[in-house]
């Protein structure tokens, strides 16, 4: 049957239900090269930016000064004149007297910004340096942390002057089977001065490493310091990892969740742990290699860098990414800071 013309029209109805709104996110971030070795000559820096869905975003520059500067970024594709796109990329050439240290491309999408670093150094050493260190003490139990600090200085027309806003890498040798790795890196001030904690697995040599050529040059390396570390035992105790994951939602942070129950070896009966953990990363997209113990990363709004439980025996902390494919392990500390067996690497597959 017809409507009357005078019949009131029901408006259609939409049955598909609400449209779900997928939010962009930074999935990776490319400098190229990721050392900027500075010669005689210009050196241009390409950038690379991934998203998960077409938007806008916004660059700049942080150099190791804090200054920011602004950074055009072209989308993929721009034929049509969009505004979005799914990948972007920019470029800035840096001249041969541009600072070194470690700079930061930042990516703003929506209200988050990303960081990616990157760092600049010098081709061959350009003036004298020297680097000086201290440690708050020679001996420690496993699982304490020693305090680092020292100087970093370059002589200029015959005189010391502080060399701020340089690299310092921390370096260690084991005494028994003579193993090296980093135990992390850290930026001097505008004094030249830099402070670190670190927490060595073994006795051992550190020194300090300044990361300014792209080999090392005279006064580049501190004098080596021995750290005795005295293992009290762990009670037989062995931690037991489960149910972990990684998650980014593209703000810069990466989450790992983890389950830990801890239990004497060999035994079915175990408990919910409530200690602190330390997370690591491998150097590069490589699984480490039995005996490296891999790259600190420090827990975000951490004091000492560790993160505790947050029931259950149930860890959701947040570290830096330093890109995709890294793999990363956890160690658990036990209440009374006793460290415990670690995790096996897992790779971060976001």
């Amino acid at each position: 049957m017809s409507q009357a013309p005078n019949d009131p029209v029901s408006p259609p109805v939409d049955e598909t239900g609400p449209v779900e709104v997928i939010e962009p996110i930074v999935q990776e971030i490319e400098v190229v090269p990721p050392v900027v070795v500075l010669g005689g000559q210009s050196v241009k820096v390409e950038f690379q930016v991934y998203l998960t869905e077409p938007a806008a975003v916004r660059a700049g520059l942080l150099g190791p000064d804090g200054q920011a500067t602004d950074l055009a970024l072209q989308p993929r594709d721009d034929s049509d004149g969009a505004a979005a796109d799914s990948v972007w990329s920019g470029a800035r050439v840096f001249q041969p007297d541009a600072l070194t240290g470690r700079w930061r491309l930042v990516i703003e999408l929506g209200g988050n910004q990303v960081e990616q670093e990157f760092q600049v150094r010098w081709e061959w050493l350009r003036a004298p340096v020297r680097i000086t260190t201290n440690l708050s003490s020679g001996g420690i139990d496993l699982g304490e942390a020693i305090e680092v600090t020292g100087t970093v200085e370059r002589e200029v027309k015959h005189v010391w002057e502080p060399f701020g806003h340089q690299i310092v890498s921390l370096n260690y040798l084991t005494d028994v089977r003579g193993e090296s790795y980093s135990l992390g890196q850290v930026d001097t001030g505008a004094d030249g001065r830099f402070s670190a904690l670190v927490e060595p697995i073994a006795s051992g040599l550190l020194w300090a490493e300044l990361e300014l050529t792209a080999q090392p040059g005279p006064g580049t390396r501190s004098v080596a310091a021995h750290i005795t570390v005295n293992d009290p035992g762990t009670g037989g105790d062995r931690a037991y990892y489960r149910s972990r994951t990684f998650r980014w939602p593209g703000d810069g942070w990466l989450r790992h969740t983890v389950e830990i129950e801890v239990g004497a070896e060999g035994s079915a009966a175990r408990r919910k742990a409530t200690g602190r953990i330390a997370v690591y990363h491998s150097k590069g997209k490589t699984k480490p290699k039995s005996g490296d113990p891999g790259t600190y990363a420090p827990i975000r709004n951490s004091q000492d860098g560790k993160g505790g439980d947050t029931g259950g025996g149930r860890y959701s902390v947040q570290t830096r990414r330093p890109g995709r494919g890294f793999y990363w392990r956890i160690v658990y500390y036990d209440t009374a800071n006793r460290r415990r067996n670690a995790s096996s690497w897992m790779k971060d597959p976001t």
